[in-house]
């Protein structure tokens, strides 16, 4: 019975997120000849893959010196003689001053593929960069007052990967986690928009894959499962390692 009403659930899901999908979708714009005569000038097409794409690949790929591996599964310094679940961090009080602008952030990743001077977009990117997405993590997870092992349970995070990211406030997530993390919040789009920017993210409309994901934070789709099922349903890359 219980598998019944869940099959009619993840159908019903499935059918709003391909409707929404049809309604948001955006095909790609195809490389102009101009554009791909001139190497200082990435398209969306040959910036696939590469940082600082408009598909939202990570923004810290030019410090990968200063990035934790996220394979690596050695043992975190937070971790050391912690026997529950949860990990030991620091947090430092929310500024009252945080003049993070997630629509100008949201603006410049978006554009940053075509942009002609580089330099000058990372230096806006850093003005209006003020807390990270660690940070901005701690912060919902002290403001909804819930145990740390009960998000990155629910999102399916290893627990020494989450005491990398709580114990270094520069750590930069990949997208999937960031993503998972941020349903794990139950953050509505406006909030998970912000959190996942301030890691170098974006949700585009000329990916399937991204509206259907946004679709999940505007119709409070927070179960990890549910979302992945609707996914595999529509035929796009589940969130997360499997």
């Amino acid at each position: 019975m219980f598998d019944f009403f869940r099959k009619r659930r993840i159908k019903k899901y499935t059918d709003e997120a391909w409707a929404y999908l049809r309604q948001k979708y955006i095909a790609p714009e195809k490389p102009s000849e101009t554009a791909s005569a001139n190497p200082s000038v990435m398209t969306p097409a040959q910036s696939t893959g590469v940082r600082y794409s408009i598909s939202g690949t990570r923004l810290s790929d030019i410090e990968k010196e200063k990035r934790y591996s996220e394979r690596d599964t050695g043992e975190s310094l937070c971790e050391k003689d912690t026997p529950s679940d949860d990990i030991r961090y620091s947090l430092k009080e929310t500024e009252p001053d945080d003049r993070y602008n997630a629509s100008k952030v949201t603006h410049l990743l978006r554009n940053y593929s075509t942009a002609g001077n580089f330099n000058e977009v990372l230096k806006d990117l850093e003005e209006n960069v003020n807390q990270t997405f660690v940070d901005r993590l701690l912060y919902h997870i002290n403001k909804k007052s819930v145990r740390d092992s009960k998000v990155y349970k629910a999102a399916q995070v290893d627990k020494r990967l989450f005491s990398k990211m709580v114990c270094n406030r520069e750590y930069k997530p990949s997208k999937d986690t960031a993503i998972a993390l941020a349903l794990a919040l139950e953050l509505p789009l406006d909030e998970a928009n912000d959190m996942l920017s301030r890691a170098g993210y974006t949700f585009s409309h000329s990916n399937k894959r991204d509206i259907i994901i946004e679709f999940f934070f505007r119709e409070k789709i927070y179960n990890l499962i549910d979302a992945n099922d609707v996914l595999y349903s529509l035929n796009q890359k589940l969130i997360g390692r499997f």
